[in-house]
């Protein structure tokens, strides 16, 4: 089953700081909803680093993952490129009834990303594969958006 989360007044926490998550980060700041992103990492991509400086939304800590930084969360991604890490965050969430998305392991996530294609400002066209296949997902979705052209 596909449903659409709105993230308008949610925190969020983002555990890593690599491509992954920067691929998350990004989908959820084109958003444009008002939320608070907490990114976790010991090393922050330059990328995720500008991204943050234009957003006041976007905190960063320079440090490795606490259980403790679940507290307050309403959403948690897991995009470390540690599985251990990624698992530790999974079971940590999943214990506090968190949703979480764990980019190692789509038994640890309660929701997956979905390739979205907006047709207009009502409009969207989902494509998921549960977290099996993402690159699957984009391609039907570039070629869907090819052919609606």
């Amino acid at each position: 089953m596909n449903i659409n989360l709105d993230f308008t007044n949610k925190k969020i926490l983002i555990v890593g700081a690599g491509k992954v998550a920067l691929r998350r980060l990004k989908k959820i700041v084109s958003q444009k909803t008002e939320c608070k992103i907490k990114i976790i990492s010991p090393l922050i991509l330059s990328k995720i680093n500008l991204i943050a400086d234009d957003n006041k939304n976007i905190s960063i800590l320079k440090r490795k993952y606490k259980k403790n930084d679940l507290r307050n969360q309403n959403i948690v991604l897991a995009c470390t490129n540690e599985i251990k890490v990624n698992e530790k965050v999974s079971y940590d969430a999943i214990k506090l009834n968190l949703l979480v998305n764990n980019a190692s392991d789509k038994k640890l996530s309660n929701f997956f990303f979905t390739s979205n294609i907006k047709l207009d400002k009502n409009i969207n066209i989902n494509i998921n594969t549960n977290g099996s296949n993402p690159l699957l997902s984009k391609v039907v979705r570039l070629i869907i958006q090819e052919s609606l052209k």
